[in-house]
């Protein structure tokens, strides 16, 4: 539960934008959140690796609590990646097919 309150204060102090302009703020909140999502990944890791059935593991809702808690960040990092590679606006011309398909 202090892991969840810690992301929770993070979060929020986040998004006060008076507090961007102090030297390490934003250094040390990206450090505190890679720390807690790397925490939340190696417990769902472990809890699958202990669990007797992959099938129920996958039905319980707090897997894909777990699972939805720790998916923005790493959908960042590898958009981050992906971005820095290709460039951005093949990116955004690969969304805008993407949603002319559907």
């Amino acid at each position: 539960i202090v892991i969840i309150v810690l992301s929770s204060v993070v979060m929020i102090l986040e998004s006060i934008q008076e507090l961007e302009s102090l030297p390490l703020f934003v250094p040390t909140c990206e450090v505190i959140e890679t720390a807690i999502t790397f925490y939340f990944t190696v417990q769902a890791a472990l809890l699958l690796a202990v669990s007797p059935s992959r099938r129920e593991y996958f039905r319980s809702a707090m897997t894909w609590i777990d699972i939805l808690s720790i998916l923005p960040f790493y959908c960042k990092f590898i958009a981050a990646s992906f971005l820095s590679e290709i460039g951005g606006l093949k990116v955004l011309r690969l969304v805008r097919l993407l949603r002319v398909m559907k």
